[in-house]
């Protein structure tokens, strides 16, 4: 499970640095690269997930018992559909992302660079509907958590 807090710490500090404006070939390319980066992480969260999803597991986690957090596996739920989410958007908004970075190469500067503005602010939004915001000292909680093996 931390492996899966690590992948999301990562893809956060990714996405932190996606530029808000396209002003030049670099940040174009910057873009692009960090694209590339968040759909990795994105493709190793999914699998972490579904993971973590399968029966067996749930099961563990709910007949698990860590004293430090009451009902914790409910709180792992209530953050892995959290995770879901998030990765929903990702996957949607990626490839609008990209429509904007490959129509900047015809040199349609001024619509790029408003379409990439609006973009990025719808991407902002959905990621700020997901409510992990809302459960960051949850998580900081749980990755500071000590699992034995006999718990997970």
């Amino acid at each position: 499970m931390k492996q899966l807090f690590k992948l999301v710490d990562k893809l956060m500090e990714l996405l932190t640095e996606l530029p808000s404006k396209l002003q030049s070939d670099d940040d174009v390319n910057k873009s692009k690269s960090i694209l590339k980066g968040v759909e990795k992480y994105v493709w190793k969260i999914e699998k972490l997930i579904h993971t973590h999803k399968l029966e067996e597991h749930l099961t563990k986690l709910h007949n698990s018992h860590l004293e430090d957090i009451p009902d914790w596996a409910d709180h792992i739920s209530k953050v892995f559909a959290k995770l879901d989410h998030l990765m929903r958007i990702l996957n949607e908004d990626i490839p609008k992302l990209r429509t904007v970075l490959d129509i900047r190469r015809t040199n349609q500067r001024s619509l790029t660079q408003n379409e990439w503005t609006d973009k990025i602010q719808d991407f902002s939004m959905g990621m700020w509907m997901t409510g992990l915001h809302d459960t960051e000292k949850e998580l900081d909680h749980f990755r500071n958590l000590k699992f034995s093996k006999k718990n997970i």
